[in-house]
């Protein structure tokens, strides 16, 4: 069975911060969205139970996009047709459910002695003006690097900056950003780094990692992880102490099921 988590339903909330203890990337998606937006009604959570009353799995909406944490005991037939009936612009899970899903590499890292600190002079900017942000952003854009519309982002990221649910960092340069990176999701053991990118004028010029390296560093401590596309920045990623962890499954529709 499938129950909605309310706020105010502690029996689920506490199932969700079970499952999500796991230093995992869907894990780590759900809980970090908890905590920037559960109290506010602003995303949708669900945890599903076996016939035994154990949670099993917990789901996340915000917006059309659904992650999912799966156990060896999901039932995954429920599941589709939950989402089904509630509807979904995608699905994000660690295991495969549909058969027709994208797929991509997750990575953790495993050696931080492989963080570049390489140009003294470099500046960094941990609360960087968002519209310059967001400029950089779409300047990035394309070859697997997609963008989201300009209010969506501003809007998540300065709230989740404010509950303390986000890191940024860039480096800048005559107050202009020329490579960023943050974290997608946070919480209190794992960090998921996204939104990589550097000025198209100064990649290879290892500006990028730094960037990485010195958003990990005011992570304390924090698991790491990162989500990439198949065939897409591998070198990188290992150069920085990265390693192949295992693969993330993406069902993307157009319109909401």
């Amino acid at each position: 069975m499938i129950y909605y988590a309310d706020k105010n339903e502690k029996k689920h909330i506490s199932a969700i911060k079970a499952l999500c203890s796991e230093s995992s990337v869907t894990a780590c998606r759900i809980k970090s969205l908890y905590e920037s937006y559960g109290q506010y009604g602003l995303a949708q959570f669900w945890v599903q139970y076996d016939s035994d009353g154990k949670a099993v799995s917990t789901l996340s909406r915000y917006g059309g996009d659904m992650t999912i944490y799966l156990t060896e005991n999901s039932d995954t037939e429920e599941l589709k047709d939950f989402i089904t009936v509630v509807g979904a612009a995608s699905v994000t899970s660690e295991k495969l459910i549909y058969e027709s899903s994208k797929s991509g590499v997750i990575m953790r890292l495993t050696d931080r002695k492989k963080l570049k600190f390489c140009n003294t002079d470099t500046e960094y900017e941990f609360a960087p003006s968002l519209p310059e942000v967001y400029r950089l952003l779409k300047q990035c854009k394309g070859d697997g690097f997609a963008v989201p519309e300009y209010e969506d982002f501003l809007l998540d990221t300065s709230h989740r900056l404010r509950h303390s649910t986000a890191l940024c960092c860039a480096v800048v340069r005559n107050n202009e950003p020329l490579a960023f990176a943050m974290t997608a999701a946070l919480s209190e053991k794992t960090a998921v780094i996204g939104a990589v990118c550097t000025h198209p004028d100064h990649r290879r010029t290892g500006l990028g990692a730094e960037c990485v390296s010195k958003l990990i560093q005011q992570l304390n401590g924090r698991e790491i992880l990162i989500m990439r596309e198949q065939n897409r920045n591998e070198q990188f990623y290992n150069s920085l102490g990265f390693e192949n962890e295992g693969k993330f499954y993406q069902e993307i529709w157009k319109d909401e099921k």
